[in-house]
């Protein structure tokens, strides 16, 4: 980003910058988080995901659309570095399933800012269950986030990454501290965009974190309003218009209405269809349990 698009950065998400310390960290996350919105739609469309940073800032900035872990967090490394933090990308392999032994390559990225001399995870990227502030990695214990809890346990030379659910963690994925260059991340990018067996090439997933603790999540086509007292509201969305509405008002993703948009989107959602329309709600204790990521 150059001067220019930094402020237009900053003005989007509503930072003003001050110092570079703690409290301003975790307010850049919680603006960042909730102005710019995960989603998987370029990948389902089969679209490019070209990762510099002018078609990163073109994409999330200008034209509104979200994007994934690569996209988020690089914008986001970009206005560490701009504001002065000390910042770099590491890399993670997603635990499936609840099971370590099944994680699989590093394909999603993440970030590290120290501060003082302590490093802290700084994730924007991980969907639905992305902690939403920044998170000690240099403590074994349970760390609250406005939208969660979360830990780090030890696993060989690395870390796993936790969602806490009162007694139940659910592993979400494990990374080391290793630095990585930018063709690491573009080979990861890469292959999460274009191969085949990506799951995101075949679910279309969403996320946004609201400062007021709640989330909007979305898979295929069950869209979930996650309230930070428990109660959930889920709705099966059957046609692209609806679509279309939900993705605008509730994870800010402005789509144009083209035809041909609407088309494939419609395709999309016929060959997905879990067959319980309509709108539900319910109540219960727990994080996002969605397989966002």
């Amino acid at each position: 980003m150059d001067a220019v698009q930094f402020g237009e950065y900053l003005h989007l998400i509503g930072f003003k910058p001050t110092r570079c310390d703690l409290t301003a960290l975790k307010t850049l996350l919680t603006r960042h988080m909730a102005a710019l919105p995960f989603q998987t739609l370029s990948t389902v469309l089969g679209e490019p995901v070209p990762i510099d940073s002018g078609s990163i800032f073109r994409k999330l900035v200008v034209q509104r659309r979200g994007g994934y872990c690569y996209e988020l967090n690089l914008l986001l490394l970009d206005a560490l570095t701009l504001l002065g933090f000390e910042a770099r990308p590491l890399t993670g392999s997603v635990i499936p399933n609840n099971r370590l032994e099944e994680a699989g390559a590093r394909t999603h990225m993440l970030l590290q800012v120290t501060l003082k001399g302590q490093p802290w995870l700084v994730d924007a990227g991980f969907g639905g269950l992305a902690p939403t502030a920044p998170l000690l990695l240099e403590s074994e214990q349970t760390q609250l986030t406005p939208h969660g809890k979360y830990r780090l346990k030890p696993h060989r030379d690395g870390l796993v990454l936790c969602a806490v659910t009162g007694a139940k963690q659910q592993l979400l994925y494990t990374f080391d501290r290793q630095p990585q260059r930018r063709i690491d991340l573009q080979v990861g990018n890469w292959f999460v965009s274009t191969h085949p067996y990506s799951p995101f090439r075949t679910r279309l997933m969403a996320a946004r974190a609201v400062p007021d603790g709640s989330r909007h999540t979305l898979l295929n086509t069950r869209y979930t309003l996650h309230r930070p007292d428990g109660f959930r509201r889920v709705r099966t969305i059957t046609d692209a218009a609806s679509l279309l509405d939900v993705l605008r008002s509730c994870f800010t993703v402005s789509l144009p209405q083209t035809d041909g948009l609407s088309r494939r989107l419609q395709q999309f959602l016929d060959t997905h269809s879990d067959g319980d329309a309509g709108t539900q709600s319910v109540r219960g204790e727990g994080q996002v349990q969605e397989p966002h990521v």
